[in-house]
């Protein structure tokens, strides 16, 4: 029988990991250092003196704070399209192989028939001098026993 194709999704393609400019990422890091900085200057209170664990926190930790969560959010955002991808890629290969086997147990019922079939009937019009043995798909297993055979055939039917 036939694989249905159209049950399978579609692979996705995965997308290139590039790897982050440093040129771009160095010129944001200043830009934010100098925005946290001049902001921490302008908003901090006439009164206050500046050489407190606070403002230094607002105008140079913050900044780096701010700049790395943008750097790690970036590369999260990478790692996750990447591996989505991969995702439905590994469903994909993975509906398709139980397709695959769920259409060769079928046949290798219709290749067990035919095998029967031959063994007792082509003999006789036929006049082979030899055992028949058909093969549809894949390698032939062979069947045992007549309790075998039915057990098998009763669990497919």
């Amino acid at each position: 029988m036939p694989v249905d194709f159209v049950r399978i999704p579609p692979r996705a393609k995965v997308p290139e990991v590039s790897r982050p400019s440093i040129l771009v990422w160095a010129l944001l890091l200043c830009l934010m250092l100098g925005a946290g900085a001049s902001l921490t200057i302008f908003a901090w209170p006439a009164g206050k003196p500046t050489n407190t664990a606070g403002f230094w926190f607002r105008a140079a930790v913050l900044p780096v704070l701010m700049w790395g969560l943008l750097l790690a959010c970036r590369f999260a955002w990478t790692y996750v399209r990447v591996n989505a991808a991969l995702a439905t890629n590994r469903t994909a290969d993975d509906i398709e192989k139980q397709r695959h086997d769920l259409y060769a147990r079928q046949t290798e019922v219709c290749e067990w028939l035919l095998n029967e079939l031959m063994r007792d009937l082509a003999p006789r019009f036929f006049n082979f001098p030899g055992e028949c043995q058909f093969q549809i798909y894949g390698p032939s297993r062979r069947m045992n026993s007549a309790v075998e055979r039915y057990s098998q055939l009763r669990g497919l039917l």
